[in-house]
């Protein structure tokens, strides 16, 4: 996987169709087996070097991602919650809205997590993960972002304290959000 994130870094482009087919046929399935912990790092550095050369690659990573979260292995959340990040920082506003939904259930599972190392992972500020400045991340909420997100944190409760404060320090400057 070290080798292979060379070579991906390398690619030209545009990606050529069989790279994304190798992207989501035999990178993203590494993510299934309990031992990913072995090699996560590298299959990560793989992953965001797509993402990274091509940023609409974003949703369908993202959605592969969710599809494989575990379920039942605290570790192996803490990892993917980590990658998530990282390729969340490379996603552009438009992919990030057609993940929306998805990604704000599977965050509100994880605020409600039994194991701490999860339940403490930053999940608030996702928009300034998706790059979008305060403005924008605010403008999107008011325009809907938090409309979908707040059924599916809320459902999740009972909430921890520092996710309410979170979230009310960067949802009160939203335009409109308590119109």
């Amino acid at each position: 996987l070290e080798i292979l994130g060379s070579i991906i870094n390398g690619f030209a482009l545009p990606l050529k169709e069989e790279h994304k087919q190798f992207l989501t046929r035999a990178l993203m399935p590494l993510h299934k087996p309990k031992c990913v912990a072995m090699y996560h790092q590298q299959l990560a550095y793989c992953v965001t070097q797509f993402v990274e050369k091509d940023p609409k690659l974003a949703e369908p990573v993202l959605l592969q991602l969710l599809k494989f979260w575990p379920l039942t292995n605290s570790q192996k959340e803490v990892l993917f919650l980590g990658e998530l990040e990282e390729i969340l920082e490379l996603t552009q506003p438009l992919e990030f809205q057609r993940v929306l939904v998805p990604l704000f259930k599977q965050l509100a599972r994880c605020l409600t997590s039994a194991h701490f190392q999860v339940r403490r992972q930053k999940c608030c500020p996702v928009c300034g993960w998706a790059g979008l400045d305060v403005h924008a991340c605010c403008h999107m909420i008011s325009a809907g972002g938090w409309g979908v997100a707040e059924p599916c944190v809320l459902s999740q409760a009972p909430l921890q304290a520092e996710v309410v404060s979170c979230n009310s320090a960067w949802m009160c400057e939203a335009p409109g959000y308590w119109a």
